[in-house]
């Protein structure tokens, strides 16, 4: 039937996160979906260590808030969505924004060039994605 075969296709794009990521260090962008009566979608930049994502979000921002100390949500990485758990980081943050900071510095130096990135950070959270 046409319902069995869109499912199933769409199950193609859909999959438990691999034991290790590809290289993500030339990848900008995951979509991070926290789920809802109307889910959040939003493109996001991240970092990757050791073989866990993070992701920093405003506070006052809606997934933030929805998402709260964590739960469980879904990054698309290219054509694939994966499920994940989020988790607040509370240790460990200055080694993470270190890490973020170097990855995105080079092509977005007018962020980083003033206050934004210090205020951004002061108002922010910081989340681990990491497999359920």
């Amino acid at each position: 039937s046409t319902l069995s075969s869109s499912s199933a296709a769409s199950d193609v794009y859909k999959r438990q996160a691999p034991d290790n990521w590809f290289e993500t260090s030339l990848v900008d962008e995951i979509r991070l979906r926290v789920s809802g009566v109307v889910p959040r979608v939003v493109i996001i930049w991240f970092v990757e260590i050791d073989n866990d994502f993070y992701v920093v979000g405003e506070n006052d921002s809606g997934w933030v808030a929805r998402l709260g100390d964590g739960g469980e949500v879904h990054v698309r990485l290219g054509e694939i969505t994966y499920p994940l758990q989020a988790s607040i980081v509370n240790m460990g943050k200055p080694n993470i924004v270190q890490a973020w900071e170097e990855k995105y510095r080079g092509g977005y130096p007018e962020f980083f060039s003033t206050s934004a990135s210090n205020d951004f950070l002061d108002s922010s959270s910081i989340y681990r994605l990491s497999r359920m």
